[in-house]
């Protein structure tokens, strides 16, 4: 295994060492079921990765090679089983152009125009990333009609706990996440070392592009952005009360697989003008899109075991 591994890696450095790649032989390096993965996919891939996230070209090769695998893996099978439910897996212009706006906006790119030169200089095209937004915007929808339903959310109390702290101002955390999981009969412990040495000696960026199972952290490196500590559940508020600014937080169980943060800033927000309506609204959103993310990954982990992965090399 570590010597198909090798030879993996050696083949790939050759090819992506040199440009154009269409020059050389376009071999199968896996497949998914029976959908095959190319070098040339998997070129494609790694330009597409690297093109929507600078941090990624800090990484060693093998590393890229390895994230981008993962990510062509892990599109093959929700495609597949969105494709039970649907023929429509592209997304109309209108909506498209909304979602990409968003997207090149966090790179600090000002319109579509200088966005498309921009991953043209990677050899991708705005088609391929109108495919690759189309496939996570899709899933989502899937995740949404499946477990909708199931979503539970106690607004009583969330506006209890948010007129309890009218009388005092509110702490703030700027967040970035670590979503994984642990392969099936792997080590669970091992998994958690890994991921966590990967912090330690490569820092939390990195780490994120490595091993975070969530699509959206390969373009902004895990970013949740500012929560209000009354949108948090308590469990993960209690745990960040006892953090400061860059600090890092234990490996914590969530449905579906595990969860690490880190808290990259903190502020104190007065109350003055506290909007109850506002920020209830706020933390129901957040409290249903993080129910809705473990429902995605549990769903995951379980099709993804009814495919069969096949190295070719």
């Amino acid at each position: 295994m570590y010597y198909k591994k090798r030879i993996f890696i050696y083949i790939l450095f050759f090819l992506f060492s040199f440009n154009p790649i269409y020059s050389y032989e376009n071999k199968i390096i896996f497949k998914v079921d029976n959908e095959i993965v190319t070098t040339i996919d998997l070129y494609n891939e790694v330009n597409y990765l690297k093109s929507t996230n600078k941090d990624l070209a800090r990484l060693e090769e093998n590393k890229i090679f390895e994230i981008a695998k993962n990510s062509l893996i892990q599109e093959k099978i929700k495609i597949k089983e969105i494709l039970k439910y649907t023929d429509h897996i592209i997304l109309k212009d209108e909506l498209f152009k909304s979602i990409i706006e968003s997207i090149y906006k966090q790179q600090n790119i000002n319109n579509l125009d200088e966005f498309i030169k921009h991953i043209n200089q990677y050899d991708v095209s705005i088609e391929y990333v109108k495919k690759k937004i189309s496939s996570e915007i899709i899933w989502n929808d899937l995740i949404i009609s499946k477990f909708s339903n199931k979503i539970r959310i106690d607004t009583d109390k969330i506006k209890n706990d948010l007129m309890q702290n009218l009388s005092k101002n509110s702490k703030e955390y700027f967040l970035r996440e670590i979503v994984f999981d642990v392969p099936f009969n792997s080590n669970v412990e091992s998994k958690i070392k890994e991921v966590e040495k990967d912090i330690f000696e490569r820092g939390f960026k990195n780490a994120v592009l490595i091993h975070s199972n969530s699509t959206s952290s390969l373009r902004n490196a895990g970013e949740i952005g500012w929560i209000n500590e009354n949108s948090l559940n308590k469990q993960i508020k209690n745990i960040l009360d006892s953090l400061d600014i860059g600090d890092i937080s234990k490996t914590i169980v969530v449905p579906g697989g595990f969860l690490i943060l880190k808290i990259d800033n903190i502020r104190f927000v007065e109350n003055k003008e506290f909007d109850i309506n506002k920020k209830l609204q706020e933390a129901i959103r957040i409290k249903r899109s993080e129910q809705l993310n473990n429902y995605s990954n549990i769903y995951f982990n379980k099709i993804k075991k009814e495919f069969t992965i096949n190295e070719e090399i």
